[in-house]
């Protein structure tokens, strides 16, 4: 199935755990539902496809251009998406805990409610996204862009923001004890968030 076009085709429901997509062309595709756990679909072209409920257990998506594609209650635990571009799309309510987005693009996103635990986001940029009600603890984002982000009712307990930049940063009932932010915005974050107990500032 390498190179596959499946531009614009109905394809919900359908199964295609492990197959290899590699270079697939998926745009305005509908794959809600579909089965595609292990499945190889690095370097494929997705913009505006609909994921919706779809599992992608340990699916690669590395380097695959998906945006404006909608990814809402996706399964995605362990997924790779390495330098993924998920720019402008929806995850709402995805599950990708343990999912690899090193370098991935997500800026503008929609990621409402996605469970982010142990994901890795080296590199990954988040400039824009609206990261409401997600559950981030523990999160590496020192040094990160963070300007205009939504972290409303975010759980960003034991993260780690030092020297993030959060021009416009929304912390609106965020949980942020014990998380590590700039010393600049220390008296912000702790006024505007909940569960503030052990929250450190860096030496930024």
């Amino acid at each position: 199935m390498q190179s596959v076009d499946l531009t614009a085709a109905n394809c919900r429901g359908a199964s295609f755990k492990g197959a290899g997509m590699r270079n697939a062309i998926l745009t305005y595709a509908v794959l809600e539902g579909v089965d595609l756990d292990s499945a190889d679909l690095s370097h494929a072209t997705g913009t505006r496809a609909i994921f919706s409920v779809a599992n992608m257990n340990a699916t690669n998506l590395s380097g695959a251009t998906l945006q404006n594609a909608d990814m809402s209650q996706a399964n995605m635990p362990g997924a790779q998406l390495l330098a993924t571009d998920l720019s402008s799309a929806t995850l709402a309510g995805a599950n990708l805990q343990g999912a690899d987005l090193s370098g991935a693009i997500l800026e503008y996103a929609y990621l409402g409610e996605t469970c982010l635990t142990e994901a890795i986001l080296v590199n990954t940029r988040l400039r824009g996204s609206d990261l409401r009600h997600v559950l981030l603890q523990n999160a590496n984002l020192a040094g990160k862009d963070l300007t205009g982000v939504n972290f409303t009712e975010a759980d960003l307990s034991g993260s780690d923001m030092s020297k993030a930049i959060l021009t416009g940063t929304v912390f609106t009932n965020a949980n942020v004890a014990n998380a590590l932010i700039p010393s600049s915005m220390y008296g912000m974050v702790t006024m505007w968030g909940k569960g503030c107990g052990g929250v450190a500032a860096d030496d930024a």
